[in-house]
């Protein structure tokens, strides 16, 4: 187990996966995305990501509540955005990368806000009590986890009764096509995996989560020029056609009270 505190997060990973250490070098090593990069080059990279995330809240009526986890964080962006909206929200925000953890404090520092508590720590194996948190949030990150089931399962494990689990932002595909998404997506460098809807169904439902999926078809703010073509026309059809194409999703997940 590694576990130790310092001044500004504690550290929690029982088990340093192979993928964790490969996206810690990811941020490590990065000119954009270290913690000894500047400021300015990281916060300009998620100014889009910010965008998506007020869109998304708006479009399907998210609520956060009073108390939240972040997990899969990244360099905390997400988390201090949240802090100037809900400055009275207590936050807890997590990344499986230190160096990650680390560069957070230059998000603080641009919001002018404190994140309550930061931890190193994957999704499989997180420090919390059971029933601890209202809500969970994943922006983009949970195709990122190396055991979705045990990730889902110890998700359910420390959300409260009633409490919802909002996965934002998702890559979703069919089997079909998750070679050729994957070569479209994937960072060098960075295992990701992508699943079908079915998939996250019979995830979350295992781990005693219900769940409606949303299609984020929306064609602003895609990274790519090929990606605004696909969702533009893909917001144009029927609904029920993103089921058989990849597509972005949004996935609101409750815990069924027992």
């Amino acid at each position: 187990m590694n576990k130790k505190t310092n001044s500004n997060y504690k550290v929690y990973l029982p088990n340093r996966a192979k993928e964790i250490v490969q996206e810690e070098n990811e941020y490590k090593y990065s000119e954009i995305e270290s913690s000894k990069s500047p400021a300015y080059l990281s916060i300009n990279i998620k100014a889009m990501s910010i965008n998506i995330f007020k869109d998304i809240l708006s479009r399907y009526n998210l609520k956060l509540s009073s108390k939240l986890l972040e997990l899969g964080g990244g360099y905390g962006y997400l988390s201090s955005y949240i802090k100037t909206i809900k400055p009275k929200t207590n936050i807890t925000y997590s990344d499986p990368s230190e160096d990650a953890v680390k560069k957070s404090d230059q998000f603080e520092d641009f919001y002018g806000v404190k994140i309550d508590n930061k931890i190193v720590c994957a999704a499989e194996n997180l420090p919390f009590n059971n029933n601890e948190f209202p809500t969970i949030i994943m922006f983009s990150s949970f195709h990122h986890v190396q055991d979705p089931q045990r990730a889902c399962n110890e998700i359910s494990r420390v959300l409260s009764n009633n409490g919802k689990l909002l996965l934002i932002y998702e890559p979703s595909t069919p089997q079909v096509f998750a070679q050729k998404y994957k070569k479209h997506v994937e960072r060098s460098g960075v295992e990701e995996k992508f699943y079908s809807i079915k998939q996250y169904r019979r995830f979350l439902k295992n781990a005693g989560l219900n769940s409606q999926i949303h299609f984020y078809t929306s064609p602003n703010f895609r990274w790519k020029k090929s990606s605004t073509i696909y969702y533009s026309l893909l917001s144009l059809l029927p609904k029920f056609v993103c089921r058989f194409v990849p597509c972005s999703v949004v996935i609101v997940a409750s815990k069924i009270a027992v």
